[in-house]
């Protein structure tokens, strides 16, 4: 028995020791962050140390525009400032926009680490793939088999409210990051929620909600179609790109990539789609706003609060949707 209570001691011992240690490396491990922060604040004011300079120096040169050597001595400090302001903000703690210092607070959303940038990416495209496909299974179940069920309603607009809120937050910390999303497509997540907003308060007996109830399913249902298409031909299109060096390791599904060559074909079959969905928002927005028209004023603020979002929506989506296109076949033109 007392030999099986020296092992057990041992084995205390061990763990005891291992605590200590690991609560020495933790201490170290603060100091050391506490260090680098250091090194951080005076690495950011030394990139700013030179802006008086620079300024005196493209005053002086001002004086003589014409000059050859003046004109290439001003390129180089040009490239060279902007070097210097490129790296300033790549190192500066960031807050975000307005939204997310909305939701978080002034606490700094920038990663230093590669692999906590990748992790706000992974979880990000792990968020998209499986919210679309829950969407669709709850505007699906809503419009086929349990049309006019108040608990549907409010769980589905409940659902596409934090759906867009999350995506608006998760977007704004990868742009922070180093991710290129389009603003619009954040301006599209905001006026979302507010459309979310209001169908979510509005009455659902009242004969305006009967009366689009239908088309806002039909247009949810479509878009969630749309959106798993679009998620599967981004994802293949970017892994593509980053193997061949012509997107960095942290773009994301929608973001503004850089170059886009390559075969059009994929995207050219998503086109029809993508605009068909768009001209249907258009038509939601007409109908809304003529509806509001007609009624007059002894109407709920809804439909036309609505009818606007859509028609700002829908005329966004086309314009960037075509922009894309456009890019991508000035791409295949170049090639």
């Amino acid at each position: 028995m007392s030999s099986i209570v020296d092992d057990l001691k041992s084995r205390v011992s061990e763990i005891e020791k291992l605590a200590i240690g690991v609560k020495e490396d933790a201490i170290q491990f603060e100091k050391n962050i506490r260090k680098d922060y250091g090194d951080l604040d005076r690495l950011l004011s030394k990139s700013r140390s030179k802006d008086k300079d620079i300024k005196i120096l493209k005053g002086i040169l001002s004086k003589e525009p014409n000059d050859k050597q003046v004109q290439a001595i001003s390129k180089d400090l040009e490239r060279h400032e902007r070097d210097l302001l490129h790296s300033h903000h790549e190192l500066k703690p960031c807050t975000g926009s307005f939204f997310v210092r909305l939701c978080m607070g002034q606490v700094n959303v920038k990663n230093y680490r590669h692999g906590e940038r990748m992790k706000l990416k992974t979880e990000y495209q792990k968020f998209k793939f499986r919210t679309d496909f829950l969407g669709l299974f709850i505007v699906g179940i809503q419009l086929f088999l349990f049309p006019g069920n108040r608990f549907l309603q409010i769980a589905s607009q409940a659902w596409l409210m934090y759906y867009y809120s999350s995506l608006s937050l998760r977007e704004n910390i990868l742009n922070v990051n180093g991710s290129h999303i389009r603003n619009w497509w954040i301006y599209h997540h905001y006026i979302m929620m507010v459309v979310t907003l209001g169908v979510l308060t509005w009455d659902p007996r009242s004969e305006s909600y009967l009366n689009f109830e239908r088309s806002f399913l039909s247009l949810n249902f479509g878009q969630s179609l749309i959106q798993i298409l679009q998620t599967w031909y981004q994802s293949h299109k970017l892994y593509k790109m980053i193997a061949l060096g012509n997107a960095s390791s942290m773009e994301v599904n929608g973001s503004s990539l850089p170059k886009l060559s390559g075969p059009v074909q994929s995207i050219t079959l998503l086109i029809p789609f993508l605009l068909f969905m768009q001209f249907y928002m258009l038509y939601l927005a007409y109908l809304l706003l003529s509806y509001s028209y007609t009624r007059g004023l002894n109407l709920e603020w809804q439909v036309p609060a609505v009818g606007i979002c859509f028609l700002i929506i829908g005329f966004g989506n086309m314009s960037n949707t075509l922009d894309t296109y456009i890019d991508k076949l000035r791409g295949k033109v170049s090639k």
